[in-house]
């Protein structure tokens, strides 16, 4: 791949993930407004965490960082005819298998919510069995995007998620101001909101894939039953370990749910927040490199492989230390920017302060664990992930507990963290096991600047703070508005300065190892 396509990739994946994001944080911030920390709002969010777990576990978690390798590998010995037949019979397998989750999880539903005397658990078993077939939609959007990724067609996956942040605002909004519903028909229009983005996610990437040329084929193919055979080794094994942070993130709300159930609103905010610079970067980086990373495996090119993934991690520090940085600094007037209006009052802000410092602790790791799963896929291992998740599942789950009693809520997003750090620390030096790269500290010691700009950035948030503060008479909302603009503007243009020639030996190190 040259380098003016990669980095178009990068800018198309980057881009689009931040339109995806713009649209997430209205539809979390229409949601919050409406629903506040209601108890059927908690609800709805932890019945959500059920199809998107599994989403990770099927979808563009694992089975799509099985299908990239192999599709990768069939397209460049056989060409892409062959590839598409190959993906046909992925697809319709896959097809068939979520259809005979979906009637399983439908009769555990119905047994648990038999089984329960609790309400809210009730309405959450509810919730869950009407958001179910969302996960037929998700999943196989996942296996198509991933498809057109391997052919080099990024535009149509990155926007993917838009179209539901689209469905699920529309639903909201038309429900909640124009029939002034509330409460429980609030949630069922919102369900089918959820339902029809779905299909539209799925629809998008299909009609792509036509366009492409890709007809639906079960036919003969070169290496067809070799290639099923990888994709289902490669996935099997890693179900578990592609799916770990969002296991983790279940069990807090389920610990959440359990004592306060309004926690589950509030830890959600602090994720989705903290998720924004994590998901743009690491998803896009991620994304673009996977295929080319899965190449190089391809040609054991071990050496290759380790200056390449040397030089993805690097740019992940580049980007979310400063990011985690500038949010620790100002996490209140941003989550007061963003989420302050209608039923999520200034008291809720201040409940998700202390748990966003707690995830910016841990921003860098989870990312890196991100981007170090995707470079163990690459490499067709899928077991050390999944050991390593175990672990990291194991700690959350422990300290969670531990936590919870002396700290609340805090004490949950402190067991995320501190199980994101074992994930990426475990991951990291196993990784550097597999692949001849350079070694930590001649990697990293280059990368002085960052940390200039990183101080850079951490006294221009608090300059701005202080500035409003004590210069600009005007109420706290506009404070706070002036004050995330001001750091906005000042921050960004004084950490590339510093970091510019980082910046230039990194495109330099990419072209070396890539081109």
């Amino acid at each position: 791949m040259e380098k003016s396509s990669t980095l178009k990739n990068v800018s198309i994946v980057s881009s689009m993930t931040v339109v995806s994001r713009v649209f997430g944080y209205l539809r979390d911030a229409t949601f919050v407004s409406f629903f506040g920390i209601s108890e059927i709002g908690a609800a709805f969010l932890l019945a959500f965490s059920f199809p998107n777990l599994l989403r990770r576990l099927l979808g563009e978690g694992t089975l799509a960082s099985a299908v990239i390798p192999v599709l990768s590998a069939q397209y460049v010995r056989y060409g892409k005819n062959s590839m598409f037949k190959l993906f046909s019979h992925v697809i319709w397998r896959l097809a068939i298998m979520l259809c005979c989750i979906l009637a399983l999880t439908y009769v555990a539903v119905a047994v648990a919510d038999g089984a329960v005397a609790d309400a809210k658990w009730s309405m959450a078993l509810s919730f869950a069995a009407a958001l179910l077939p969302y996960m037929i939609f998700v999943c196989l959007a996942a296996i198509v995007s991933a498809a057109l990724n391997v052919l080099g067609k990024f535009f149509v996956s990155s926007i993917n998620q838009v179209w539901m942040n689209i469905s699920m605002i529309l639903s909201l909004l038309i429900g909640g101001l124009c029939f002034r519903l509330e409460g429980l028909p609030l949630v069922h229009c919102l369900v089918v909101g959820v339902l029809v983005g779905g299909f539209v996610q799925l629809a998008m990437p299909l009609a792509a894939m036509f366009a492409l040329g890709w007809r639906p084929s079960l036919g003969e193919t070169e290496n067809l039953k070799e290639g099923l055979a990888d994709v289902w080794r490669l996935f099997l094994p890693g179900t578990f370990g592609a799916s770990i942070e969002q296991l983790n993130v279940l069990v807090s709300r389920f610990i959440a749910y359990r004592f306060f159930a309004p926690a589950v609103t509030l830890l959600y905010v602090a994720v989705r927040l903290v998720e924004l610079p994590t998901g743009i970067f690491a998803l896009a980086i991620g994304t673009v490199f996977f295929p080319d990373m899965a190449k190089i495996a391809s040609a054991k090119s071990k050496e290759t492989m380790g200056a390449a993934f040397d030089s993805c991690l690097v740019a992940l520090l580049w980007i979310l230390l400063p990011s985690a940085i500038g949010l620790f600094m100002l996490r209140r007037e941003i989550l007061s920017v963003f989420f302050e209006r209608g039923n999520f009052s200034s008291g809720n802000v201040a409940s998700v302060v202390p748990i966003v410092a707690a995830y910016c602790c841990s921003m860098v790791f989870a990312g890196a664990s991100t981007l170090l799963i995707r470079g163990f896929h690459a490499l067709k291992d899928m077991k050390t992930p999944a050991f390593v998740g175990f672990a990291a599942l194991a700690t959350n789950a422990t300290l969670a507990l531990t936590f919870v009693g002396p700290f609340g809520v805090v004490g949950l997003a402190m067991a995320m963290g501190c199980a994101a750090v074992l994930q990426a620390i475990c991951l990291a030096v196993l990784f550097r096991r597999k692949v001849n790269g350079a070694s930590f500290a001649e990697k990293f010691k280059g990368c002085a600047p960052i940390l200039y700009g990183c101080a850079a950035v951490a006294l221009l948030a608090a300059g701005a703070r202080f500035f409003v503060k004590s210069y600009l008479p005007c109420g706290k909302k506009v404070g706070d508005v002036v004050s995330v603009a001001l750091a906005g503007a000042l921050a960004p243009p004084a950490y590339l300065f510093l970091c510019r020639r980082l910046i230039r030996r990194a495109f330099s190190a990419r072209k070396k190892t890539i081109d």
